[in-house]
């Protein structure tokens, strides 16, 4: 071989390739030199034992957290200033009756709390929609799903709003032949053996008829628990029945009706014995939504308590019937003829050809006070009473 003949080898290029090795080492070395030198001074510690690497990653790590303080702060404000004007534009709507959507609205402070608005009127429908009014028997409670229009008699219409209202189980709510699978109380089916004992839709009919506080309330007593008080014996007078109103409102289950002098609260037509349901109460201006059934005539009313107290502190001249336990007992030894009207009653009240042969004795009427009724449910976790 060539090293055996003693023949040496250069790289190619002969000097000039040497140089270039020269140069490449020396930078090589020179780099080295110089990371070595800047890791040195990264990891120098001071006086206080903390190096320079250790002061970067600490001053990173504070730059962070302070733009995280800084980002959380943000949204924090951003949070409290949705909810501040979430809150004005609800205290808007529903006290002020959304003014930017209906400018020509007044505010509740020109509602006059002696006076009777219709609920499809604007300060009606502000007082409904304030967030201090107390709404759940309207709402939630589901009189404004059921509020039946009256057809014969007032009370027997607040009646089957009440009854459906109430949520009763399906077995104790009466069928239609037209539609069985749906069990729902209607001015024609209401009536039961119980309510027969009461007072048969013939004399509900019959004038003066009509349903008194007494009768309606134990009307209600044969499908739900009920409790009524005369206007003259709730305590405190107007400020008793707002305390009475204002609990019903607040109890799920419960509902209240108001037997009152329908011409004492400025109804243009008059008007002597009503039964309503109240769906709501307005603590602000101390007023009560009453459910006329007869929309026919008016819209639900917006009454001030004082003012309703004052119709239901009222009596009825002839309203109240003298009560029969046994349908029996209405049935006598005949000695007089019955005209037309008292067999067409009889017969569509189910009596027989023998019964009708004896003579029927109508209940006798008698004064009446007004006042109000608690309807609950049965299983209400509250006790019925007023």
């Amino acid at each position: 071989s060539d090293r055996q003949k003693g023949v040496k080898h250069t790289p190619s290029g002969g000097s000039e390739g040497l140089c270039r090795m020269a140069r490449r080492f020396s930078e090589g070395n020179i780099v080295d030199v110089e990371k070595q030198s800047a890791v040195a001074k990264l990891l120098e510690v001071d006086d206080n034992g903390q190096s320079r690497l250790d002061k970067e990653r600490q001053a990173s790590i504070a730059q962070v957290r302070t733009l995280n303080f800084v980002l959380t702060l943000l949204a924090c404000v951003c949070v409290i200033l949705g909810m501040f004007l979430l809150a004005s534009t609800r205290f808007e709507h529903t006290k002020e009756g959304s003014l930017g959507r209906h400018p020509d609205l007044g505010t509740l402070s020109s509602i006059d709390p002696s006076l009777t608005y219709t609920l499809n009127s604007t300060e009606g429908a502000a007082l409904l929609k304030h967030h201090d009014t107390l709404s759940y028997p309207f709402f939630e409670g589901g009189l404004s799903t059921h509020f039946a229009t009256q057809e014969t008699n007032c009370g027997v219409s607040t009646l089957v709003t009440i009854l459906n209202a109430l949520n009763l189980p399906t077995e104790t709510m009466p069928t239609h032949p037209l539609w069985d699978q749906h069990r729902y109380f209607r001015q024609d089916n209401w009536e039961t053996e119980c309510t027969e004992r009461i007072m048969p839709m013939e004399g509900v009919r019959e004038d003066p008829g009509g349903v008194t506080l007494q009768q309606f309330a134990r009307y209600v007593a044969c499908f739900a628990s009920s409790d009524y008080k005369n206007a003259d014996r709730i305590m405190g007078g107007a400020s008793g029945l707002s305390k009475i109103i204002e609990r019903a409102m607040e109890t799920p289950g419960h509902f209240l009706s108001a037997n009152y002098r329908r011409a004492s609260l400025g109804y243009d037509d008059g008007g002597g014995g009503h039964i309503s349901a109240i769906a709501a109460y307005c603590p602000i201006r101390d007023m009560v939504l009453l459910l006329d059934g007869q929309k026919y005539r008016s819209a639900p009313l917006w009454v001030p308590v004082g003012m309703l107290f004052s119709a239901m502190d009222t009596e009825d001249a002839c309203g109240e019937w003298t009560p029969m336990e046994d349908s029996a007992e209405r049935i006598v030894d005949r000695e007089e003829e019955l005209d037309d009207k008292q067999e067409d009653a009889l017969e569509c009240a189910g009596y027989s050809s023998a019964q009708m042969e004896k003579k029927f004795q109508f209940p006798v009427c008698t004064p009446a006070r007004r006042g109000v009724v608690l309807s609950c449910h049965r299983d209400s976790e509250e006790p019925c009473e007023l």
